[in-house]
């Protein structure tokens, strides 16, 4: 209504935005809003950027208005990760740690390198590394080398020698999922059996056994493995689990948890007083505590920013078709099914005298990379566009050459939730040469 800025958030103030037709966004709302039931299941992107927060409150309260919540074909408006349980199945019983200081992941490489002397709870010494690939995948990429260049000692768990196992100290050779069973977790209300194939390579080991091995030398092996093996606790966590027919889900590699159609919310929306939500009031909070507490309005609203005079371009990084974050960006076979460009609009490149397939440097505060422009209409003016996930390399003198854009982005999360704002990444483009 513009009751906030003087500015009502019509489809003609959208259009001006997105340049999808006004008339387009006013048929969609009104289909959403009359068709009954519509599911509204909000990805992965919208939120990250400046500002991201409003995009889920929206969703659940649009949810919330629309009556979606809680009935057949709805839902709750929440992430793509919102779930019903999954079945009853524990994981390995590690001893209690308690007081132990935390930061936003986000802020991870800050807490590094600023400590206390800059307010974060302690001052960081070690990094040991699991199953990630931070350095890499993580904003700010040359904030992360100092970081990992500032501790004193980095430990990584690795099946590839990643950008972030390359500035560790001692790399263990772990196991993939081909070298041993395990227990897989779905998305949603099943179970996976995930066979081993074939016998663990080279000197690769299962995390569990690193850790069981260090638990040792650091004297609580008997608290840490209660003596079992990886394959033992597998076999006592299933025997303490709800699977009835352990034998059947081995073989066939597949439970399906117990009330299958079951509908997130629905007994709290059919009765609300006896099944109250787990919030201040029981009900569906627009105003999440964190809000009103760091002086944000207590209700959904339109936070945009907009790009300074000098990075007057928005960066959006999306995944590659040919890989899964920097999953398979080590492998020449994957390099060679896209291409590694930059995508800007013919207005912008015509701005800049860029031509399509010049090498061009693309500059943020954080970093900057050369590398060559694709001169499409397939993306609006003022947006360029690069996949996220490659391996990141530089030349002597300091340029990203591999076409990694984190090199670009920045530590400074969105507020209040901490999180990611990887697609609020202002930059400017020039030719590189």
């Amino acid at each position: 209504m513009g009751t906030e800025d003087n500015c009502p958030k019509t489809p003609s103030w959208a259009e001006a935005i997105c340049a999808t037709p006004a008339a387009t966004i006013r048929d969609f709302a009104i289909r959403y809003g009359t068709t009954k039931p519509s599911a509204l299941i909000p990805g992965l992107s919208i939120q990250r950027t400046l500002g991201g927060e409003e995009a889920y409150r929206f969703t659940y309260a649009l949810q919330a208005a629309t009556g979606n919540i809680g009935i057949t074909g709805g839902s709750s408006g929440g992430c793509i990760w919102g779930r019903l349980p999954v079945p009853r199945m524990y994981f390995v019983f590690f001893p209690a740690i308690t007081g132990y200081p935390a930061v936003p992941v986000y802020r991870w490489p800050d807490a590094v390198l600023e400590g206390t002397a800059n307010g974060y709870p302690t001052d960081i010494k070690a990094i040991y590394s699991i199953g990630q690939n931070y350095l890499n995948q993580g904003s700010d990429i040359k904030k992360n080398i100092k970081a990992f260049e500032k501790v004193e000692f980095a430990v990584s768990h690795e099946i590839f020698l990643t950008p972030t196992a390359r500035y560790c100290d001692v790399v263990f050779p772990a196991t993939t999922f081909l070298e041993r069973e395990d227990v897989i977790y779905g998305s949603n209300n099943y179970l996976f059996y995930s066979h081993q194939a074939v016998e663990p390579l080279y000197e690769s080991r299962n995390d569990y056994d690193i850790f069981a091995d260090l638990s040792r030398k650091l004297g609580f092996h008997g608290d840490f493995s209660e003596k079992r093996t990886a394959n033992e606790w597998i076999a006592f966590l299933l025997g303490e689990s709800e699977i009835e027919d352990i034998a059947a889900f081995r073989s066939t590699g597949l439970y399906l948890g117990k009330d299958q159609k079951r509908i997130g919310l629905t007994e709290f929306i059919e009765n609300p007083a006896e099944h109250p939500l787990d919030t201040m009031t029981g009900k569906i909070e627009m105003t999440p505590a964190g809000c009103s507490a760091e002086g944000y309005p207590d209700h959904p609203v339109c936070r945009i920013a907009e790009p300074p005079s000098d990075y007057p371009l928005r960066l959006i990084t999306p995944h590659s078709h040919v890989r899964i974050n920097s999953t398979l960006a080590n492998l020449e076979w994957s390099k060679n099914l896209e291409s590694n460009e930059l995508v800007i609009h013919p207005v912008d490149s015509s701005e800049r005298n860029i031509n399509d397939g010049d090498m061009v440097c693309v500059k943020s505060p954080q970093g900057r990379m050369h590398i060559s422009a694709r001169i499409t209409e397939d993306i609006i003016p003022g947006v360029v566009c690069l996949p996220q996930g490659r391996w990141a390399d530089f030349d002597n003198s300091g340029n990203e050459i591999a076409g990694s854009p984190n090199v670009l982005t920045s530590t400074v999360p969105t507020l209040p939730s901490q999180g990611s704002r990887t697609h609020t990444v202002f930059v400017e483009v020039s030719r590189a040469f």
